[in-house]
């Protein structure tokens, strides 16, 4: 009788343990989430004094052009960004961008002008309802290529010339797993969905939580599909067209050119859109499980957002988005200058000339600005 009475309530109890692991759940990865970074790029280097007062009102929009001059045999040899921020409320602005930055020049359509420090580059002044910040600085290459998405190679093949193209976004990343009913993911995913549309390119802080039981938390890697388009060429040839998307699932492509000149290369980096990035409802009910496959693309929208942010931008909540151009370096004839630590014209028209020549950058700087 006893054993009954015991077995009975040892049944009870076990019930209502799953009745508890049941009503558990599992907490979803912040859209915000900083995975192992750059970028953001760090400050320019030890600070000399204390930093402006971070102030601004309202949610500043960041928008950046990452112009990438490459050498021949495909590594960075020059990199400049243009970073244009809007401030749409009126009140006084304080604030620096961190940035290994060597020289600063205004960008196009600044309504103020831009300052270095070894903080970084240095804003302050007054919005009335609206203000544009615009700014070129070019950058240390060691510090600034360790941001960048994509890494090129040229190398000699037999009677032709490779050109290596590697997504280099991968970076470590931790989230909770277990088990979940496929109903209370897709009502998950439903809410992000929702919660971007309304966002219109701001950020979404938190994902929530899925009702089901936990099972701990997994180490992985996420990678951010970057959508490449442009040419590849040799002197004497039609040049080649690349587009499509290098991922998780093909991070290399490489591409033959017939002979042994030095190639042309033009290429323009793009980032999805995290509606682009999480997975359709049709997805979800077929993958082998939903959480991880949910918690995956999260993953892949938080680490978007960071190569979004190449240099960070004043507002964590605010839009933000970054374009990276990658062109064989040109070499300038005879152009003389001396680096301007606070000025920066002289510096900053050299490395623009050097990278895609003075008017295909002024070109390209003024066609992403009306954007």
């Amino acid at each position: 009788m006893r054993q009954a009475a015991a077995l009975g309530a040892a049944l009870a109890a076990a019930l209502a343990c799953a009745a508890v692991a049941r009503a558990d759940t599992i907490t979803l990865l912040s859209p915000l989430a900083l995975l192992q970074p750059p970028p953001p790029l760090f400050q320019g280097g030890p600070t000399t004094g204390s930093a402006p007062e971070t102030r601004y009102y309202g949610h500043p929009a960041s928008s950046e052009l990452v112009v990438v001059g490459l050498a021949r045999d495909g590594s960075p040899a020059r990199v400049v960004v243009t970073q244009r921020i809007v401030i749409s409320h009126t009140g006084d602005f304080s604030f620096v961008i961190p940035a290994p930055a060597t020289s600063i020049a205004p960008g196009p359509g600044t309504e103020a002008p831009p300052g270095l420090r070894d903080l970084g580059i240095v804003w302050q002044g007054f919005a009335d309802r609206h203000r544009v910040l615009s700014a070129t600085a070019g950058l240390r290459v060691p510090e600034a290529a360790a941001g960048l998405p994509l890494e090129v190679a040229v190398e000699r093949r037999g009677g032709g010339t490779a050109v290596t193209l590697t997504n280099v976004t991968r970076r470590p990343v931790r989230y909770a797993v277990g088990k979940a009913g496929l109903t209370a993911v897709q009502a998950a995913l439903a809410r992000l969905r929702s919660a971007f549309r309304e966002a219109r390119g701001g950020a979404v802080d938190t994902a929530g939580d899925v009702e089901g039981t936990p099972a701990g938390q997994v180490a992985t890697t996420a990678v951010v599909p970057l959508e490449l388009r442009g040419t590849l060429g040799v002197p004497g040839r039609k040049p080649v067209a690349v587009a499509g998307v290098l991922g998780a699932a093909s991070p290399t492509r490489t591409v033959t050119l017939p002979g042994r000149g030095s190639p042309t290369i033009d290429l323009r980096v793009d980032l999805l859109d995290p509606l682009e990035l999480l997975p359709t409802h049709a997805a979800l009910a077929a993958a082998k499980n939903p959480v991880v496959s949910l918690q995956q693309a999260i993953a892949t929208v938080a680490l978007t957002r960071q190569f979004s942010r190449y240099l960070d931008s004043p507002d964590p909540f605010g839009p933000s988005s970054a374009t990276y151009l990658y062109r064989t370096q040109r070499t300038p004839a005879a152009v003389r200058g001396r680096p301007e630590r606070h000025g920066g014209g002289n510096t900053i028209a050299i490395v623009l000339a050097t990278t895609l020549g003075a008017a295909a950058l002024v070109g390209a700087v003024v066609l992403w600005a009306r954007s």
